[in-house]
């Protein structure tokens, strides 16, 4: 009997495991489809600022977080067109990593529905 307890009390530790790590892939991901989106919006509001800039023959682009090159207006579009792009297309496999991670907590029994943020927070806590 006490053998059953523990092959039990092992499976239940296990299948608890992998939901916590599951959930915290869950939260890593949408953390990055929050910061990717936030990118695509600075972008696009990029944009559409250097279309309406058509008198301007020069513009700044930002090619890195302390950088800037000195361009013509098309080649900055041109180049936030590029990376518009470039987002969108991360943005649908972070998407797709998204519904797949769902898809596994809710063969586990642990849906969105039934555990908001604060239970999946709690749970990893718990971990540490």
């Amino acid at each position: 009997m006490k053998c059953d307890k523990t092959s039990f009390s092992l499976k239940l530790q296990d299948a608890t495991v992998e939901v916590e790590r599951l959930g915290e892939l869950f939260l890593i991901n949408r953390q990055q489809m929050i910061d990717t989106d936030r990118l695509r919006n600075s972008t696009r509001e990029a944009l559409t600022a250097l279309r309406k800039q058509h008198s301007e023959p020069k513009a700044w682009l930002q090619t890195s977080s302390i950088s800037f090159r000195h361009c013509s207006t098309q080649d900055a579009i041109s180049s936030l067109e590029a990376e518009a792009l470039r987002l969108e297309s991360v943005m649908t496999g972070l998407r797709a990593e998204q519904k797949r991670l769902v898809g596994l907590l809710g063969d586990k029994g642990a849906t969105p529905d039934t555990l908001q943020d604060g239970m999946l927070r709690a749970m990893l806590q718990l971990k540490g």
